[in-house]
């Protein structure tokens, strides 16, 4: 009897390492950054455009709209590109990074551990918009997602909210 549990254990063990090692490996958590970092968050409220990309680069920009609700303190969210963090956004603020042609995996993050991913297809000389949209239900935040966005839109959001400036550390 004891033969057989030792025998069911290591076939289980056998099955679910491998599976294990896929998970953590996975390229979606491969975009994320150290979720011990922070950052502090300063807002331009005069500055309200995006640069073109750099010269064989893209740019990508991200807007967060926390919509109407004013729950104390705002969430912090953090943008990682290929997992390094590129900075951080509050309060509906908006932020843009040169990143490099080819596939980018993205990363938002709360310091309170919601999480969305994306990715995208990056092309020489273009700009890409993502969204970072957060919802909540009375002070609690439920919901974080990241998601494509119209240039119209996005130029909209630019010229209402002021942009965000990270640096490392708080």
């Amino acid at each position: 009897m004891k033969a057989l549990k030792v025998l069911v254990a290591a076939l289980l063990l056998s099955i679910s390492l491998p599976l294990i090692g896929q998970i953590q490996s996975a390229p979606s958590w491969a975009a994320c950054g150290d979720m011990q970092s922070e950052f502090s968050i300063k807002l331009n409220k005069s500055q309200h455009s995006v640069p073109p990309p750099d010269r064989g680069r893209a740019r990508i920009v991200f807007i967060e709209d926390a919509g109407g609700v004013r729950w104390l303190g705002y969430p912090a969210v953090r943008v990682a590109i290929g997992g390094r963090w590129a900075g951080a956004l509050k309060r509906n603020s908006y932020f843009s990074a040169s990143i490099d042609p080819g596939e980018q995996h993205l990363c938002v993050a709360t310091e309170d551990g919601h999480v969305a991913l994306a990715h995208l297809a990056a092309e020489t000389g273009k700009t890409y918009y993502y969204w970072i949209r957060i919802s909540s239900d009375s002070a609690v935040m439920e919901y974080l997602s990241l998601s494509p966005v119209d240039s119209d839109e996005a130029a909209f959001q630019i010229g209402m909210f002021p942009m965000a400036i990270s640096n490392p550390g708080k």
